[in-house]
């Protein structure tokens, strides 16, 4: 759902794909050699969907294990139809200032519903081109 680069000096950069169970985790600091990924520095994060990192306004700086969670939560929804067009819908309407916010937002997805009646039919194409899906919501 997400890649970041993680860099510790002395080491190699090292790219970290999430969600990520513990064991993994827990292998990555060892390979870089640190107690916490807080020793780590993050760089360059990518969602699988740009047009949601974009969404995504984090004004702290997150911690891995909070991109972790949030990661795990956004592939919860991603086979579930049209919900990725929800989620942008409610990203783009309550613009959360952090990832925890955001990521409450997901948890909460059932409380939202997208109106997808012929006046809002001309915005929720764009959206979806804008995010590359089909019609169904899926890449």
């Amino acid at each position: 759902m997400l890649r970041t680069t993680l860099r510790v000096d002395g080491k190699p950069d090292y790219t970290l794909v999430l969600p990520a169970d513990e064991k993994y985790l827990d292998a990555v600091k060892n390979y870089l050699d640190i107690d916490v990924f807080a020793d780590a520095m993050l760089c360059d994060i990518r969602f699988k969907v740009p047009y949601i990192g974009e969404l995504i306004r984090d004004t702290d700086c997150p911690a891995v294990e909070d991109y972790n969670d949030f990661a795990e939560a956004l592939e919860d929804i991603w086979q579930q139809d049209g919900a990725l067009l929800t989620y942008a819908a409610v990203l783009e309407a309550e613009r959360p200032d952090t990832l925890r916010g955001a990521c409450e937002l997901l948890q909460d997805l059932d409380n939202y519903q997208r109106i997808t009646e012929e006046a809002y039919g001309y915005g929720q194409q764009r959206l979806q081109e804008t995010l590359g899906l089909d019609d169904e919501g899926h890449l």
